[in-house]
């Protein structure tokens, strides 16, 4: 019997050793960028999910704060203004999570792979900040935001404008 186990071993080493000669062999700097690319693919997911993580925080914490308000509401305009307030905070949150995305992907897509002197010329920007691409990504979203705020703060009395 342990012959057989024996014969068996010694075949599946002669199909390893065979299968290892016949597959293609990656260059050792090709395969150290696939290894950088997907070590900043794992991060910008890590921070896209962080992002995502603290965005449900917020957005939990509003809405307790809404159904609290609500129980004290003395009149069906004190639930539309809470309704309303709460809609307000929620396009604010939606944005700063948009926000979020937009700046860790940039980050990530402006930054450099590590030893690879190529990819660090391509991200370095003209105004030396390394991250041309990012500051782009932030300078087109950054109006769109402060229009979305300051079209809902005209709809919002004074006293109810959440700040964040």
């Amino acid at each position: 019997m342990s012959t057989k186990a024996t014969g068996t071993t010694s075949d599946t080493r002669r199909e390893v050793a065979a299968a290892a000669k016949a597959a293609p062999t990656i260059p050792p700097q090709q395969f150290a960028r696939n290894a950088d690319w997907a070590a900043a693919a794992f991060r910008a997911a890590g921070a896209l999910q962080l992002a995502g993580s603290q965005t449900s925080q917020r957005v939990a914490a509003l809405y307790a704060l809404a159904a609290d308000s609500a129980r004290k509401a003395g009149s069906p305009l004190e639930v539309v203004q809470i309704q309303s307030s709460l809609l307000y905070s929620q396009w604010q949150e939606w944005a700063l999570y948009a926000q979020e995305c937009l700046l860790t992907t940039s980050r990530v897509l402006g930054q450099p792979l590590a030893g690879d002197p190529a990819d660090q010329a391509v991200s370095r920007s003209p105004q030396g900040t390394g991250n041309g691409f990012g500051d782009a990504a932030m300078g087109a979203v950054a109006p769109m935001v402060q229009a979305w705020q300051k079209m809902f703060a005209g709809l919002m009395p004074e006293g109810s404008q959440a700040r964040h």
